[in-house]
């Protein structure tokens, strides 16, 4: 039985890039970077070549594993439309979503919309904002009301 979700990880194209990136949003390094040329990471991927460099980072009890494959290099899905199944999002609560709007922004950040408040239904309440990261995946950001 499952007992709690361990981490989250994804494949990313510059390890450095989309750290800089999520540290930006508030995640911390939580170890040095791994780099995994190793027999058992080969068999596990099932590349024979795999080559791996990977960032673990923290934002309160959450881990995001970052991985970079040196070897095989793959290609970028990650930008599909959000309406593709295999698309992936993740969500991060924020205390201002105004101001971390503006500075995300400010910073390059690329946004999907303007903020948007979810007027009704089972949703309804908190300020949402879906921005794109350097790899295109979604990040949600939300504030709840006070």
């Amino acid at each position: 039985m499952a007992r709690r979700v361990h981490h989250v990880g994804m494949t990313v194209s510059d390890l450095d890039r989309t750290t800089a990136f999520y540290e930006r949003l508030g995640f911390v390094k939580y170890d040095k970077p791994v780099d995994l040329d190793t027999p058992w990471i080969k068999t596990m991927t099932k590349f024979p070549n795999a080559h791996l460099k990977i960032q673990m980072l923290k934002l309160g009890e959450t881990v995001l594993e970052l991985l970079q494959y040196i070897s095989p290099v793959g290609t970028n899905q990650a930008g599909m439309p959000t309406c593709n199944p295999g698309s992936a999002h993740l969500a991060i609560g924020v205390d201002d979503i105004t101001a971390e709007h503006a500075r995300l922004s400010k910073a390059g950040v690329k946004f999907r919309s303007d903020l948007i408040v979810v007027p009704e239904g089972p949703l309804a309440g908190p300020t949402r904002v879906y921005a794109i990261d350097p790899d295109g995946y979604t990040v949600e950001l939300l504030e709840r009301p006070s």
